[in-house]
């Protein structure tokens, strides 16, 4: 474990300093070896990983995200046995059906943190890391799309639907025959591919990046 040096404002060295997330204390940048972490030095807080970002493996589980997301809002996630009757539900036919029943708040909740916010992360983190290959990345462009794609971390719910389904495969077995869709898989490794993507990107070099696409290697 590291803690990097506290440090005071200075305007010659403004890109070397840090500022802890949870209680503001600045710290300056120091170079550290890859897998180890630098933490605040006042409350312990994470602040950022050595070693640059690995893009190629960001870009390769992004991707691997997105085709998951894609098979999981389109094909059903469960289907239901009973009395001689087969239904099957998707996360898009659920959005659909609340909306039929002009239940508009619960479709465009289910519908945001669902599908919306995570196609949102996945496709930004994407679009970074192309226009950092491309060479392309323009300092300041991007901050809004980078500030969102933190933001609007907490609201993709993909853990809290998945628990949901888990409950729902035990409750529904005592009065129909349940059995999961390809959906349903596929939702199951995304939970895991995104936590995998998460570990993997330091939202600090990320924004270096953005700031100075000079410094890819």
């Amino acid at each position: 474990m590291h803690e990097p040096q506290a440090s005071g404002l200075s305007r010659d060295d403004l890109d070397g300093l840090i500022a802890c997330p949870y209680c503001d204390l600045l710290h300056r940048v120091e170079p550290l070896e890859r897998h180890r972490l630098a933490r605040c030095c006042q409350c312990g807080a994470a602040l950022y990983q050595g070693g640059p970002l690995q893009l190629d493996k960001l870009m390769a589980w992004s991707v691997t995200a997105l085709v998951l997301l894609i098979i999981a809002n389109s094909f059903p996630i469960l289907r239901l046995s009973a009395a001689g009757r087969e239904a099957e539900v998707s996360f898009f036919e659920a959005v659909l059906g609340f909306a039929d029943r002009e239940m508009w708040l619960l479709a465009l909740v289910v519908f945001l943190t669902s599908m919306a916010i995570p196609l949102f992360r996945i496709g930004s983190l994407m679009l970074v890391i192309a226009l950092a290959w491309l060479g392309r990345l323009r300092p300041g462009r991007l901050a809004h799309l980078l500030r969102w794609h933190g933001e609007l971390g907490p609201w993709s719910m993909l853990e809290i639907y998945l628990l949901g389904l888990l409950v729902a495969l035990v409750k529904l077995r005592d009065i129909a025959q349940v059995m999961p869709g390809l959906a349903f898989y596929a939702f199951f490794l995304l939970v895991f591919v995104l936590a995998t993507t998460a570990t993997l990107l330091d939202r600090f070099h990320l924004w270096r990046l953005v700031a100075h696409p000079e410094r890819l290697q």
